[in-house]
């Protein structure tokens, strides 16, 4: 059982592994610093949105409009800001109320009145598609005007310098190892059980090196991305509410017994 469970964890990395060896072998740049930070920008924001799906689907419900929605709130603030020169924080703030609306809305439809989450979310998403198109006129709108950058587009072009990118890495993993001894020493004082220190040691130095190689990458080119440590922050922010709030406890239950959760 242990060993079926030890194959099923490692089945993802190792398959990305592979696909990284098979791309490698293809083509030399691939694991070029440029190119790894430029898939990390792609997978930040890819990341950011699934830590949202995550707490849909920790419920037990699922959106399929997700993808559609945030091109459309994009959509919104790129028009605002492209074609009639609003400021980006005034266009992105707009654009925040706007998904607020509709997810408020669509949430009301589910819980409200019962609706499945498939059927309202799917209808979102043929629907949030179409006003996408429509909001940006069947063509490519940009995100700055000329050479002038704007917090919207900085959101995905700047990079830390390279002393700040350390520091951060060096303060995020104090961090972790302050809160992992914290909870470590929460569970010997409660009588739980607990892994052997060595093998967190080793969990630990293993995960350092990953981060702090990950930044020196980074570095190589122009720096660590903002939107990386956007969605680090936003990690941070999903793990401490999931895990360490009276909310992440009800997320949790409700996932697994609605109705018990209800009663309850």
């Amino acid at each position: 059982m242990n060993s079926r469970r030890l194959l099923q964890n490692l089945a993802m990395p190792l398959a990305l592994l592979a696909i990284c060896v098979f791309f490698a072998t293809r083509e030399s740049a691939f694991l070029g610093p440029r190119n790894l930070t430029q898939l990390i920008v792609e997978f930040s924001i890819t990341g950011t949105l699934a830590l949202g799906m995550f707490m849909i689907l920790l419920t037990g419900q699922i959106d399929l409009s997700v993808g559609s929605g945030v091109g459309l709130v994009g959509g919104i603030a790129a028009v605002l800001v492209f074609q009639h020169a609003w400021p980006a924080p005034a266009a992105l703030g707009l654009a925040f109320v706007a998904a607020l609306v509709l997810w408020t809305l669509m949430g009301t439809l589910i819980v409200g009145q019962r609706i499945p989450s498939f059927i309202i979310t799917l209808g979102g998403l043929l629907i949030f598609k179409g006003l996408f198109w429509l909001v940006i006129g069947n063509s490519t709108v940009p995100v700055a005007r000329g050479d002038q950058d704007n917090l919207y587009s900085l959101l995905t072009t700047y990079y830390l310098p390279r002393p700040v990118g350390f520091a951060l890495a060096a303060a995020v993993l104090a961090g972790a190892a302050y809160l992992a001894w914290r909870g470590r020493q929460a569970r010997v004082q409660h009588g739980l059980p607990v892994p052997p220190l060595p093998r967190v040691l080793l969990q630990g130095t293993v995960a350092a090196a990953a981060v702090l190689g990950l930044v020196e990458i980074c570095n190589r080119f122009r720096g660590v991305p903002l939107s990386l440590v956007i969605l680090a922050a936003t990690a941070g922010g999903v793990w401490f509410l999931t895990r360490h709030t009276p909310f992440g406890r009800y997320l949790y239950a409700i996932g697994g017994n609605e109705e018990a959760a209800a009663l309850s």
